[in-house]
């Protein structure tokens, strides 16, 4: 379940969107039919898994020419008394001529107890998109976690797509990128 900050919405520009999946294919189902799923092929057996079994997830939108000036934080937590499978979708738009930078940290709480994390995270940057993706994984020895990153970059866009693993059991990342214009840049790092 998303749960935003106290200040979340007062502390970003004007259109930038943070929210539920679920509570965004309500309220901005025209972004959301056009982004979700869009590159995330069902072909693949773990994103259609995740797919299948995922009931919400996170949405972030930042509209043509906007400027995100502090990073986005987004904290995962996993806590229960018993194993637990969870199923995390994020979709991530940044426009043409915008800027952000994410934070992504990853959290097991209960010690001893068995988790699989399943995440699939589309990333969408348009024109000139600046975007700076960090994801910080500090779990527990008996959290496993198995991640899609599916991205697409428009001409002239910048990534930086870090994953960092503190501790954990088993990890697997899979980088899927479609460089859908000229002068694309990526800096994939882990």
């Amino acid at each position: 379940t998303f749960h935003a900050g106290k200040n979340a919405d007062a502390s970003l520009p004007k259109g930038v969107i943070v929210k539920s999946l679920h509570r965004a294919a309500i309220e901005d189902a025209e972004l959301v039919e056009r982004y979700y799923g869009k590159i995330a092929p069902l072909n693949e057996p773990a994103t259609a898994l995740n797919t299948l079994l995922a009931q919400d997830g996170i949405f972030i939108y930042v509209p043509k020419g906007v400027v995100v000036e502090k990073p986005i934080q987004i904290v995962n937590i996993l806590n229960s008394p018993s194993p637990l499978m969870a199923n995390r979708r994020m979709l991530i738009v940044i426009d043409d001529d915008a800027q952000a930078r994410i934070l992504v940290c990853d959290h097991t709480q209960t010690k001893g107890i068995g988790y699989l994390d399943s995440q699939v995270v589309e990333i969408f940057a348009g024109h000139r998109a600046v975007f700076d993706y960090y994801d910080l994984e500090d779990s527990s020895t008996d959290t496993n976690r198995v991640s899609s990153f599916y991205i697409r970059q428009e001409a002239d866009s910048n990534l930086m797509v870090d994953g960092i693993t503190l501790m954990n059991g088993f990890t697997r990342n899979n980088y899927i990128v479609d460089l859908a214009g000229e002068h694309t840049e990526l800096h994939l790092m882990g």
